[in-house]
């Protein structure tokens, strides 16, 4: 077998510690939420960069659901429901 494809296959699937970290943190506002971060920060109140940006800021999971049910309830409160 070439090693080539040892060297090309360990690059397609290699994953860092900070791309780890973020996936676990991620998984666990998931989870506390109810529902996955792939929204509209607009429509939704949430989004994945903007949960990416709460991550980097060093927010934890906790701390990023609350921002985002804080978000979700004034999208409720503007538009009357």
């Amino acid at each position: 077998m070439d090693d080539n494809h040892m060297d090309i296959w360990h690059a397609e699937t290699y994953v860092s510690h900070e791309e780890e970290a973020w996936e676990r943190w991620a998984d666990r506002v998931e989870a506390l939420l109810g529902h996955d971060l792939d929204g509209s920060l607009v429509e939704d109140g949430y989004a994945l960069d903007y949960a990416f940006d709460m991550h980097r800021l060093g927010l934890t999971p906790e701390q990023a659901k609350a921002r985002i049910e804080e978000n979700k309830e004034n999208l409720r409160k503007k538009r009357g429901y």
